[in-house]
């Protein structure tokens, strides 16, 4: 009798292991944050963040995540290859991560504009090629296994995927909400787009004109644009899914105040007892 575990129950597996470890990243960083309560209530909005069924499920998602946060924590650290490092990782497994490529970048010459040390900007540059080669080896992987150099990108346009207007695909998702009649659990992938969208635009507008440490300048960054990317691509992509990727998110919130935290938890529990009942029903993919 083998020993091993199944393909299904080793990706699961993999899930969950990976969520757990984004959590304990999530804390290491928060817990010097704010007061003990809003702490606890940021880890706590990071567990039920929208999209959390993803980052149990047989996805790619909760790998994604804690790549990406390492990569954020190693970049506001000046650590810069191991930055990269994980950010290929995060590009090998979720093509979204290639954003993260350019953000590092921008994040690396804004510091150099304010500080004027070369060694920041080609940090940076470093750590953008690494996490680029990522995705370039997901290209070289499916050149191997097609003979079609840009395999990746003919598949994409079979969904649909290229860009877009940014509010088509938001609106899309979201027109359910404002519609009759309300069927119940059926709004929650709605409500989870227009919660999102809130969350980031109003954690990332209450840091415009100020100066950042360097942990959360490159989060709001990264943040941003893993919010925009998949509104870019087009009513196609499935945002639902792809908002579990702004994990992230919840570093920003260890200074914020416990009752804008507390509001947030109840809402991302809301929609994420929607969000299961509908994943579980196989109603979402």
């Amino acid at each position: 009798m083998g020993v091993g575990l199944g393909p299904r129950r080793a990706a699961v597996l993999i899930s969950g292991a990976c969520t757990l470890l984004s959590l304990v990243v999530v804390w290491s960083i928060i817990r010097v944050q704010g007061s003990p309560w809003t702490r606890i209530l940021a880890l706590l909005v990071a567990a039920f963040f929208p999209g959390q069924v993803y980052q149990h499920a047989a996805y790619p998602i909760s790998l994604f995540t804690l790549a990406t946060l390492l990569s954020l924590l190693w970049a506001g650290g000046g650590r810069w290859v191991l930055s990269g490092l994980a950010g290929a990782v995060a590009a090998l497994s979720y093509p979204p991560g290639v954003v993260l490529a350019p953000m590092l970048l921008a994040h690396g010459a804004l510091r150099w504009h304010s500080t004027r040390r070369r060694s920041l900007l080609w940090g940076a540059a470093i750590a953008a090629g690494l996490t680029s080669s990522g995705f370039i080896v997901v290209l070289a992987i499916h050149y191997w296994a097609t003979g079609v150099w840009n395999a990746f990108f003919l598949v994409q346009s079979g969904y649909g995927h290229g860009l877009n207007f940014p509010w088509v695909a938001w609106w899309q998702s979201v027109r359910s909400v404002v519609a009759s009649p309300w069927e119940g659990v059926w709004e929650a992938p709605g409500l989870q787009t227009l919660f999102v969208a809130s969350l980031v635009v109003g954690l990332c507008v209450s840091r415009i004109g100020k100066r950042l440490p360097d942990l959360e300048q490159i989060t709001v960054l990264c943040v941003a644009a893993l919010w925009l990317f998949p509104l870019l691509m087009g009513p196609g992509v499935s945002l639902y899914r792809s908002e579990a990727m702004l994990l992230p998110a919840t570093l920003l919130m260890g200074r914020s105040h416990w009752i804008s935290c507390t509001a947030v938890l109840l809402v991302a529990v809301t929609i994420a007892s929607g969000m299961a009942v509908l994943f579980f029903r196989l109603n979402l993919v």
